[in-house]
């Protein structure tokens, strides 16, 4: 028996040599970097075999939510393709990038590559779904475009602008109005006002028209009617005028 001799005993723990005494910041850094990237992984192979056990069971562990396989794709792609709800939710609550796959800073603010995060959840055809992903997008863009602090960004907005109309979310018109994005454009022949109006987004509609859209491109849908016109015309007016009551005590 062999005494006086004490080896040091090296852990292999998830592919990283660490001593077992050892408890340095970096060490921990890297296995926990391992360990997230690791779930991700499997996360991504469960949501790829349609293992809702295994992905609900994941989602509660410590992951890298933007991990990248050997091809590009992520977690949300994956997700979205499956028509995950519950998951797709989860990841962006995690911050998950629904723009991957997307740009906006082309000339014309266009989405330059078709395998995207929502051009996977429409194969899925899960409504709930896609609504999720463009309202995610929505709210995306337009934060990277405030925090550019570029006017001429705003300008270019309108056709965020007309998604955001279409779906519904007033309070991201009424705020992108309020910094510089036009409520009309000229060339526009599906201007916000329409699309929400298209899309049955009545509140939406008349806050639009509240703020100063030209209702004429609403009297191109087939059996609009003139009354309702005139109706719309006077709530525009009301809000134009109004203005808070300041003899509150």
């Amino acid at each position: 028996m062999v005494t006086g001799h004490h080896h040091a005993v090296e852990h292999v723990i998830y592919g990283w040599h660490v001593q077992p005494t050892s408890n340095s910041i970096e060490t921990r850094f890297s296995m926990l970097e391992y360990e997230m990237a690791d779930t991700s992984s499997r996360l991504l192979a469960a949501l790829s075999g349609e293992d809702r056990e295994t992905v609900d069971r994941l989602l509660e562990e410590p992951l890298e939510v933007n991990y990248l396989d050997s091809r590009g794709v992520s977690l949300l792609m994956v997700a979205a393709y499956r028509g995950y709800h519950k998951c797709c939710e989860r990841l962006i609550s995690l911050g998950a990038d629904a723009l991957h796959g997307y740009s906006i800073f082309d000339s014309e603010m266009t989405k330059l590559d078709s395998d995207s995060v929502l051009s996977r959840a429409q194969v899925s055809k899960d409504w709930p779904t896609i609504g999720l992903i463009e309202r995610t997008q929505v709210i995306a863009t337009w934060n990277i475009l405030k925090e550019a602090k570029d006017p001429a960004r705003f300008a270019d907005a309108h056709e965020w602008l007309r998604e955001a109309a279409r779906l519904g979310m007033t309070s991201t018109c009424v705020e992108m109005v309020g910094m510089g994005v036009p409520v009309d454009s000229p060339t526009d022949d599906y201007p916000p006002v329409r699309e929400a109006a298209f899309a049955e987004e009545m509140t939406t509609c008349l806050v639009l028209l509240a703020m100063g859209a030209d209702i004429n491109p609403l009297r191109k849908e087939p059996g609009f009617d003139e009354e309702v016109a005139t109706s719309l015309e006077r709530v525009r007016k009301f809000f134009s005028s109004w203005r808070p009551s300041n003899t509150e005590s």
